[in-house]
């Protein structure tokens, strides 16, 4: 963090999404991830007043799935979404996660769909979700629980590259595809306005996940100040109620 401090730059990836990242017809970046990278490089330049010597926070659009690997590349110091916290991405990435908002990673259906009650009825069933997620790493661990309990594998189709998870819930609620997972949050918000989508609440591929953004582990400065920036916003303070309401409500 200091040598990002003296060089007056911290690089942030963030994706494109209409909750998270969308550049506006004014040329100007807005979304969920943007409020927070703009509050965040607020905290950083707390008194200070010339602006020559102020930090600035430089967004780095990418696609979700080289979040990470663009990450670790050094293309980026900061990969600002969502994140799902799992074993395999702690061992390449620490988290500012704050530990204070968990999810769970849902099944959601077209309506047409039927016979699925619980997460073994997935065997022998086709499931898209997003490249490189915590959803496909989550439904490859069933699938060698299943093995074990002599259950068909799930067939796991990873979308293209380009598809964000909200993609591929309009393509479930087209019936393009027949199944998906997606953090609850994120199945609540878009089941309002996709009518044929069917959220299974009760058929839950992973429960009590922590979100957070991901540095590389060789900057642990850099984690300090956003661990302690993320308990300023998290769900439940005034600004993270606001910024969460406005984008996410």
């Amino acid at each position: 963090l200091p040598a990002m401090r003296k060089r007056r730059q911290i690089r942030a990836l963030v994706t494109y999404s209409r909750t998270d990242f969308v550049i506006k017809p004014d040329g100007k970046a807005t979304g969920l991830q943007v409020e927070l990278l703009n509050q965040f490089e607020k905290r950083l330049n707390k008194g200070i007043k010339r602006e020559e010597k102020k930090t600035q926070v430089v967004l780095i659009p990418t696609t979700f799935a080289q979040l990470l690997p663009d990450l670790a590349e050094g293309k980026g110091d900061i990969a600002a979404a969502l994140l799902t916290v799992t074993p395999e991405r702690q061992r390449d990435f620490a988290f500012a996660s704050g530990r204070s908002v968990t999810v769970d990673e849902l099944v959601v259906t077209h309506d047409s769909v039927d016979g699925i009650h619980k997460v073994e009825d997935l065997a022998g069933r086709e499931v898209h979700v997003l490249r490189n997620s915590s959803y496909a790493e989550h439904l490859r661990a069933l699938n060698k629980q299943f093995v074990e309990k002599g259950l068909a594998a799930i067939d796991i189709r990873e979308a293209d590259s380009e598809l964000l998870s909200e993609d591929i819930l309009e393509m479930v609620d087209a019936g393009i595809v027949p199944i998906t997972v997606v953090d609850d949050y994120k199945a609540r918000l878009w089941g309002q306005v996709l009518p044929n989508i069917r959220i299974l609440d009760e058929v839950k591929v992973q429960s009590g996940n922590t979100l957070g953004w991901a540095v590389r582990k060789s900057n642990p400065e850099l984690l300090k100040s956003l661990d302690g920036f993320v308990k300023q916003i998290k769900p439940g303070t005034l600004l993270g109620n606001i910024l969460f309401k406005r984008y996410l409500q």
